[in-house]
């Protein structure tokens, strides 16, 4: 992420279309990567995610931390 700030980026996106399932550790890293791109300025967007990813997130109270897009 830092070299995307170093090469003037402002958007980034995490493509999840090969994720089967999600754990909390998971979870924690989703959680740190957005909270560090959202520290560096970065607009993070999660692209593709499952529909098991997506519920998870919404269960564990967490799917408002996160812009998702097809």
């Amino acid at each position: 992420m830092e070299r995307a700030v170093a090469a003037g980026l402002i958007d980034i996106s995490l493509e999840m279309s090969k994720t089967v399932e999600i754990d909390a550790s998971g979870l924690g890293v989703l959680v740190v990567v957005q909270k560090k791109a959202q520290e560096l300025g970065l607009h993070m967007r999660v692209t593709r995610a499952p529909q098991q990813v997506r519920y998870l997130l919404l269960l564990t109270k967490l799917e408002h931390l996160f812009e998702f897009a097809d």
